[in-house]
């Protein structure tokens, strides 16, 4: 189906729920047209907002019988990204987010993309939803040693990553889900809309460090966590 993700492109859909509650049969994979307080994603069942950032909405969703989050993007947002990359949003994060759920090592520990939908005024992403809480809501009073062991836990992904050849994270306590399996918080990336710095069309003072060779792809991840993670 145009505009949707390799990973969904096999699933047959019949009908799709508008967020506000109305169903409307589908043709050749999307809904008609909709206006843009009904703006949909083929095949899911979109519930309440549960979060709103920057650049998107967030919404629980159901799909194919699994919990999801629906991302919305912001006009403003799929605006701004266009100046700097090629890709349209939903895909350019759709690609950047699975890149690194397949890194060796990683997949517990990013939220898995399942599918994205790019449509004239409106682009989604559809995401794994991950039960925990923001690093940012828990931190208040956490000790050093608690930011300490964070922090190595997180060196350990990020070097995974830049194994990998990815770069430029965003990383910071609201980007960080602590998801609690087995007893133990891991942390879980889940923001993957940010253009990395080494490939923006418009280039910030970094970008153009980075060209002169000045530094390397790594020096943002490494200054966040030592100025954002303490």
């Amino acid at each position: 189906m145009p505009g949707v993700s390799e990973g969904a492109a096999d699933v047959e859909v019949s009908e799709a729920l508008h967020p506000a509650g109305h169903t409307a049969a589908a043709v050749n994979g999307f809904l008609p047209a909709p206006a843009p307080a009904d703006e949909v994603v083929p095949g899911l069942v979109v519930g309440r907002q549960i979060g709103a950032g920057r650049r998107c909405l967030v919404f629980s969703a159901r799909w194919q019988g699994t919990d999801v989050v629906v991302k919305r993007y912001k006009p403003e947002a799929i605006r701004k990204h266009a100046r700097l990359a090629d890709l349209p949003l939903a895909e350019f994060e759709y690609r950047r987010n699975q890149a690194c759920f397949l890194v060796p090592g990683l997949a517990r520990n990013v939220a898995r993309p399942f599918a994205y939908h790019v449509a004239p005024g409106a682009q989604w992403l559809v995401q794994q939803r991950i039960e925990g809480k923001l690093c940012s809501e828990s931190c208040a009073d956490w000790t050093p040693a608690h930011w300490r062991n964070l922090r190595e836990r997180l060196r350990e992904l990020v070097a995974l990553a830049h194994g990998a050849g990815l770069h430029d994270l965003d990383l910071h306590p609201g980007n960080i889900m602590l998801s609690s399996n087995g007893g133990s918080a891991e942390p879980v990336l889940f923001d993957f809309n940010l253009v990395p710095f080494t490939e923006r069309h418009r280039p910030t003072l970094d970008g153009w460090l980075y060209r002169f060779g000045l530094i390397d792809p790594g020096f943002r991840d490494r200054r966040r966590l030592r100025k954002r993670f303490r």
